[in-house]
């Protein structure tokens, strides 16, 4: 009888310490595929994260360039193809012949100040930039233009101090002008093909 107890003692001993291994098995792989499944999904989020960021950001550069050759088509078509824009002074009746004109540049503004601007391409950044610097002095020069009768120049009545003034600031305008729109044809059908490329 004794060793018949003793056996079914060591039969039921072996059943406990399988089970607690297959337990802690268990738990262990558990632990373990967890831990995996959390790395992985980790790492795909993070993969879609900076997937969806570049798709946003792809798209404000499309956005961004979009408006400035918008902005560019409505300055070729507002200045150079509806109306003559160059000036001339006229000595004898003290005014500036021509059209007086307020060149507005929302779309490069609102880019350049959002930080947009920075996401294009090194050589667009230049190409506009240079072309937008041509505006810059237009608008100079055309606020020179409007607001000259108003300088104390104008109102000296020194004809030849006068007539040197206006002459100035009509031809310094006419000459910016003249470059502005020489450069809009050279760049305007490359943005819009989309044929600028990096340095």
């Amino acid at each position: 009888m004794n060793n018949t107890n003793s056996c079914v003692c060591l039969t039921t001993g072996d059943h406990s310490s399988d089970f607690l291994i297959q337990l802690l098995i268990s738990i262990i792989g558990a632990g373990v595929g967890s831990i995996i499944g959390a790395y992985f999904g980790l790492r795909f989020a993070r993969k879609w994260d900076r997937q969806k960021r570049k798709e946003e950001t792809q798209q404000t550069v499309i956005n961004t360039l979009d408006a400035i050759i918008e902005e560019i088509k409505t300055i070729k078509k507002e200045y150079f193809e509806q109306k003559n824009i160059f000036l001339s002074w006229n000595s004898v009746a003290k005014n500036i012949d021509g059209i007086s004109i307020m060149i507005r540049i929302p779309a490069y503004e609102s880019s350049v100040n959002s930080g947009n601007f920075s996401l294009l391409k090194p050589s667009l950044q230049s190409i506009l930039a240079r072309l937008y610097l041509r505006l810059d002095r237009c608008i100079f020069y055309s606020n020179q233009v409007m607001n000259f009768y108003t300088t104390p120049i104008f109102a000296s009545n020194n004809t030849a101090i006068v007539d040197r003034e206006a002459n100035r600031i009509t031809n310094k305008f006419n000459e910016h002008m003249t470059a502005l729109r020489d450069e809009i044809d050279e760049i305007l059908p490359k943005l819009e093909s989309g044929k600028i490329e990096d340095n």
